[in-house]
């Protein structure tokens, strides 16, 4: 049998259960099925959607089972042995030495030879047989029960540990990726592990704010949220581009960051003040940051260079969400440090950043332009207000305070509507 003749052959049989399939019939079918699948894989990826590969999954599935079934048919075995397969390593082995067994001779209990066909002879031969059906059903029945429950379980544990109900923004996309180039969303990744890395940042310095109140371990808690972001963020870089250096450059400098920051977490313990947490931050955690800046910012331009992606709305998304998060980070530095020339350096580059989010603010999102304007207002008004004010407060805690009673709010607005957009290109 040729590859059409099979192809042709498990259509027109799309859903019979009944009758024989030879081996040619099934391995060539199966073959149409990679091919299939590797093919609507590339357009899904290449449209952004799944859509096409799920359709197109659904539309082969009853003909792929019912050509399992003949074959086992074939080699003189009941259809329920296609649930052997769920049995984890052994049902596989199993299966595929059924599948590649060769067909009975002569016609069985489930029709003729597919390879010589029937003849009267052997039709009356085959009437003549008493019936039997072949299926040990107390066996198989115990069989399949204990490979549905080994499949549950397995399948759990692999929701657990990959989380696959999590949010699609921190999901991993799959290797084809790997071969076509990643897709907008992908891509996006890198974009938000720079974001992360000036939130984390941010997390740190309102922790040195904080550290001699009660209220450094709610930023602390939020620091290890970051912490925890960054770090999946990372590893599925490593896992989509492992060939990057820029990327591998990237996960060696975090993690050389994560050592820094145990030794800052130790100090935390101790009741160290707030000046030597700063003087550890200014001496150890602020040049892991900028390494870690420099980074991100090396696999961004080796791996968000094309112009699909900068063109993207999800790219200019992406970059009004980093400016963003700079500019907080930013001003965060201007809450805790004493030097006053220092202050206005870190407030000056405040400024820059929101001059940043506005450019990209006027990029995207004609449609919203109302809800746009008002919140980059609301944000323009209290961000003055803070740089006005500032230097009125003693540096730490009570510039932390101001800054929340100032312009936090309008921050955080700010971003939960940023957010709101980027997940939109997401479902």
């Amino acid at each position: 049998m040729s590859f059409s003749e099979a192809v042709k052959s498990c259509f027109s049989n799309y859903a019979r259960f009944r009758g024989r399939a030879r081996r040619s019939e099934y391995w060539f079918f199966t073959l149409f099925l990679w091919i299939l699948s590797f093919v609507s894989e590339s357009v899904s990826l290449l449209i952004e959607t799944p859509w096409i590969s799920v359709i197109l999954s659904l539309a082969v599935l009853l003909p792929s089972i019912a050509v399992n079934v003949r074959r086992l048919h074939d080699t003189g075995r009941s259809g329920w042995y296609y649930f052997v397969r769920l049995v984890p390593v052994l049902g596989l082995i199993l299966t595929l030495i059924w599948l590649c067994t060769d067909s009975e001779p002569g016609t069985n209990t489930y029709g003729p030879n597919p390879k010589t066909g029937s003849s009267p002879e052997a039709e009356a031969l085959r009437n003549a047989q008493p019936v039997s059906t072949g299926r040990p059903k107390k066996l198989i029945s115990i069989i399949s029960g204990i490979a549905v429950i080994l499949a549950v379980f397995l399948l759990g544990f692999f929701v657990v540990s990959r989380g696959m109900f999590s949010n699609p923004r921190t999901q991993n996309n799959g290797a084809i990726e790997n071969f076509f180039g990643a897709s907008n969303q992908t891509l996006y990744r890198v974009d938000e592990t720079r974001a992360l890395i000036q939130r984390l940042d941010a997390n740190l310095l309102a922790i040195i704010a904080t550290c001699e109140t009660e209220k450094w371990k709610e930023n602390m808690e939020l620091a290890s949220d970051r912490a925890y972001e960054l770090t999946m963020n990372i590893d599925t870089l490593t896992t989509i581009f492992p060939e990057s250096e820029e990327v591998r450059r990237l996960e060696d400098q975090y993690y050389g960051f994560i050592e820094k920051a145990q030794v800052f977490g130790k100090m935390l313990e101790q009741d160290t003040t707030s000046d030597e947490l700063f003087r550890e931050y200014e001496t150890s955690l602020a040049p892991a940051f900028e390494d870690m800046e420099q980074a991100a910012q090396e696999a961004y331009e080796a791996l968000c260079s094309g112009k699909r992606y900068q063109n993207s709305e999800l790219c200019q998304l992406a970059a009004a969400e980093f400016h963003l998060m700079s500019m907080r980070r930013n001003l965060m530095r201007v809450c805790v440090t004493k030097d006053e020339e220092v202050s206005n350096r870190y407030t000056e580059m405040a400024a820059e950043c929101m001059a940043g989010l506005d450019e990209r603010l006027m990029m995207f999102a004609p449609g919203q332009a109302a809800e746009t304007n008002k919140l980059s207002s609301a944000l323009h008004k209290s961000g003055t207000s803070f740089i006005r004010e500032v230097s009125d407060k003693a540096p730490g805690y009570d510039r932390y305070v101001f800054y929340l009673e100032c312009m936090n709010e309008d921050v955080l607005n700010m971003r939960d509507y940023l957010v709101d957009l980027i997940d939109a290109q997401f479902s």
